[in-house]
């Protein structure tokens, strides 16, 4: 079974087709010039300022985790890996 950069055990992470991730909007919205591209303007940023918007994911040790921080988000149960057979893991 092949695994994607997300961790997916059925590869369904379509990281090749996008420019920019969820958490960087942000960054990307304030910083960017009329008509610059994210992958532009990813290019031309700092990269400790793209470092700094993501500052708050970085790795918590086992004794900072709270039950929330396993919950994804819009979910209300905590994740848990579940393998299956599935057209995107052929």
């Amino acid at each position: 079974m092949r695994r994607a950069v997300s961790g997916c055990p059925n590869g369904c992470a379509r990281h090749h087709i996008a420019g920019i991730g969820f958490r960087l909007l942000a960054l990307f919205a304030v910083g960017r010039r009329d008509g610059e591209t994210a992958t532009d303007f990813f290019r031309r940023v700092d990269p400790e300022r793209a470092r700094a918007a993501l500052a708050d994911l970085e790795r918590i040790s086992e004794e900072e985790a709270l039950p929330s921080d396993f919950v994804d988000l819009g979910e209300e149960s905590a994740f848990k890996v579940e393998t299956m057979a599935g057209e995107c893991s052929v």
